[in-house]
This record gives C-alpha cells, sequence and structure tokens, in this order.
C-alpha cells in the first residue's frame, strides 16, 4: 500500500457522517512533494444512521489506534490525544492545527503531528465541540491500490479489527456487516466501485461502548481497485455535542422570526 510521488495530484473525498442530520466533507489532496488538506464542514437537514501492510507493523500499532489505557471503561481518546481537550491543549502539546473549519458548534481540523499514530497514517481530523471540546477523531490510512478484488483492503481491515477487538472486545454481530454486489458492481474486480456506490456494497465494524463509539470501514476511492481504510471515534459526549448544536439551530431559526 503506498501513495507514492508518481501519482501527482490525489484526490480524496470523504463523505463522513458527524451525527444526525449533519456530515462532514473532508477533501484531501497529496501533491509530489507535500500534502495539502482541505476541509469543508457542510450542515444537512436530512437524517441518516450513523492486508497491505504486514501484521507486525499493524500490531505494533495497537496501543495508539486503541486508546491510551489498557484497564476497562471509560476508555481514553487514541494516538495520545485526550477527550475534552481543547483546540490550545493541542496546539501546547505540540499538534499542528491546520485549515480550520467552524460550522455552528463544531470546528474541523486537519491535524499532523499529533504525537503517535501508526506509520500507514494519510491523515487526521479532529473536531471540537465549542464548549465541550474534542469529542470526535477521524483516522485515515494510507491508500490502497492495485487492489481490484479487494483482498488488501479486506486483509488491513481484517488485522485492524483484530487490534480493536483486543482492547474493546468483539462487536457485536449485527454491528459488523461485509456485503458487496448487492446492485450494479458484481464482478470480483469491482470491489471499489461497488463500495463507492450506493447500497451496492458495505464492509465496515461498530463498536458501541459506554464512553465512545468507534467504527471502522473501507472506503472507496471511486476508482477500480483503490481505496482506504477509516476508523472514526466519536467521544462520550458527542450525543450532547449534536443536542447542542440542535438548541443552537432551533435557537437561531427562533430569532430569524
Amino acid at each position: 500500500m503506498n501513495t507514492g510521488s508518481s501519482k501527482g495530484y490525489n484526490a480524496k473525498v470523504i463523505r463522513l457522517q458527524v451525527g444526525e442530520g449533519i456530515h462532514i466533507k473532508v477533501i484531501s489532496m497529496r501533491r509530489i512533494i507535500s500534502e495539502v488538506l482541505v476541509l469543508s464542514l457542510v450542515a444537512f437537514l436530512s437524517v441518516e444512521s450513523v492486508e497491505a501492510k504486514p501484521k507486525d507493523n499493524v500490531s505494533k500499532s495497537a496501543d495508539v489506534l486503541s486508546g491510551e489505557q489498557k484497564s476497562s471503561e471509560p476508555y481514553g481518546a487514541p494516538f495520545g490525544l485526550k477527550w475534552g481537550m481543547t483546540p490550545d491543549e493541542a496546539r501546547s502539546s505540540g499538534i499542528e492545527l491546520n485549515s480550520e473549519k467552524i460550522d455552528g458548534n463544531l470546528i474541523a481540523y486537519s491535524a499532523t503531528n499529533i504525537p503517535s499514530q501508526p506509520s500507514s497514517t494519510d491523515f487526521t481530523t479532529i473536531i471540537f465541540s465549542n464548549n465541550r471540546g474534542l469529542q470526535k477523531i477521524i483516522w485515515n490510512s494510507q491508500n490502497i491500490t492495485g487492489d481490484s478484488n479487494g483482498a488488501k483492503g479486506k486483509s488491513e481491515f481484517k488485522s485492524y479489527q483484530e487490534v480493536l477487538e483486543e482492547k474493546y472486545g468483539k462487536p457485536a454481530p449485527s454491528k459488523t456487516i461485509k456485503n458487496y454486489g448487492l446492485k450494479l458492481y458484481k464482478e470480483s474486480d469491482e470491489f471499489y466501485q461497488c463500495l463507492n456506490y450506493d447500497g451496492c456494497g458495505y464492509w465496515f465494524t461498530l463498536w458501541e461502548l459506554q464512553s465512545m463509539v468507534i467504527m471502522m470501514e473501507i472506503k472507496s476511492l471511486g476508482r477500480r481497485g483503490e481505496g482506504w481504510i477509516s476508523i472514526t471515534y466519536e467521544g462520550p459526549e458527542w450525543s450532547e455535542t449534536l443536542s447542542d448544536r440542535r438548541e443552537q439551530e432551533k435557537k437561531k431559526k427562533k430569532a430569524s422570526f
């Protein structure tokens, strides 16, 4: 799995759910020498429900992927981050916050120089609430390429799932969906085109813990054989953050009349 310089510009477009009626679009463009990340935070009124790498390399990433604690609930945030920390606290710890986008009570950044992340990291988006601090982390792997049948993507997904299961336990069977070829793209070499087509395929698993929610999925770049792994962590006050937002929207509407 390599995103070498021969690719020139490579756009990665992600449609990530951040909660009821809210979505985030994160666009990352990788230049030949350096990476430029452009974040766009957009609110919607609709309601939706929320291996390429050697196994030993993945195992070494267990601690950073699965949080800062080894004990039972409540779990800490991954990558040496802390739930509830403010942007200023993140900066003071050495993290670089780029491409700030504000939408209501949410502030999203492309974060670099995070203390501990897997070597396969492409970029990480972290989302703060104005009054609740850090409440969402979206980790994205480097691109998977030359993988028309999805074998590398599935292998990497399996490796990371084992890492997360070691920490958090196995997710409920109903929270794991691994299907593709449901419509239009049904050939074995159309794995990523299928994932990119609404209703054709899904490859994800979900952990619903007392202190946070974790979702891991294979995503598609929209081209044959190209995708990546995304792992989203929702903090202990994410639901309250969304409630804050809805109240804020109600007040705005009320004030406009």
